[in-house]
C-alpha cells in the first residue's frame, strides 16, 4: 500500500479533464460538419431547354450540362457557370468572404453559395452535386476526423497495455495484504 492519494487524485483529475475536453473538441466537431452538411442544397429547380419549363428534383438527380434557377434566397445545387442573369453571391460559408460576390454570365459558381442579389440566374452545371466544391468539403472533413496522427495511435497502443497491467498491480496490492495480513 503506497499511500500517495494526493498523486493518485492528481492522476484521475488530469484523465478527466483529458476526457471532458476529447468530448467537448468532438461536439464541436459535430456541429461543424453538421453545418458544413447543411449546405448542401435538397433540391434543384431544373430547367428543360427546349420547352423552357421548370421542374422541381432532387438535387442528387441534376447532371452535369444542365441548367437550373437560381432564383434569390436559393442554394446553388452544383459548381457551374452562370448562363444568364447578374446577381451577388454569398460564398462565405465555403470561402470565408464576407461580403457576397458579383456574378455574371460566364462567371464561375459554386454549389452550396447562396443567390442573395435580386435578380434570378440560370446555371449550366459543371459538376453533380456529389462533386461539387461543398461535396468535397464534407469529404475531406469526414476524412480528416476518421484519421488519427500517429501519436494518438502510439497513445492508445501504450494504454492499451498499461491499463491492464496497472489495474491488476493495484488489484493485487489491494488484495494481498488484506489475504496475509499487514506484515506481509
Amino acid at each position: 500500500f503506497l499511500g500517495e492519494f494526493d498523486e493518485a487524485a492528481s492522476v484521475a483529475f488530469l484523465f478527466a479533464v483529458s476526457e471532458f475536453l476529447e468530448a467537448r473538441a468532438t461536439a464541436k466537431a459535430r456541429r461543424a460538419l453538421g453545418a458544413i452538411v447543411s449546405l448542401r442544397p435538397d433540391h434543384a429547380n431544373l430547367i428543360n431547354r427546349t420547352t423552357g419549363e421548370t421542374k422541381i428534383v432532387p438535387a442528387t438527380s441534376v447532371p452535369v450540362g444542365s441548367h437550373v434557377s437560381v432564383r434569390t434566397g436559393d442554394k446553388i445545387p452544383a459548381d457551374g457557370i452562370v448562363e444568364e442573369g447578374s446577381s451577388t453571391v454569398d460564398e462565405s460559408s465555403l470561402s470565408g468572404e464576407s461580403r457576397p460576390i458579383s456574378k455574371q454570365p460566364e462567371s464561375a459558381v459554386s454549389g452550396g453559395s447562396i443567390n442573395v442579389g435580386q435578380t434570378r440566374l440560370v446555371i449550366r452545371t459543371t459538376s453533380t452535386v456529389d462533386d461539387s466544391a461543398v461535396s468535397r468539403l464534407i469529404r475531406l472533413v469526414e476524412e480528416a476526423q476518421s484519421n488519427r496522427s500517429p501519436t494518438e495511435k502510439l497513445v492508445d497502443s501504450f494504454a492499451k497495455r498499461y491499463t491492464p497491467i496497472v489495474l491488476t498491480t493495484a488489484l493485487f496490492m489491494c488484495t494481498i495484504p488484506w489475504l496475509w495480513g499487514v506484515e506481509v
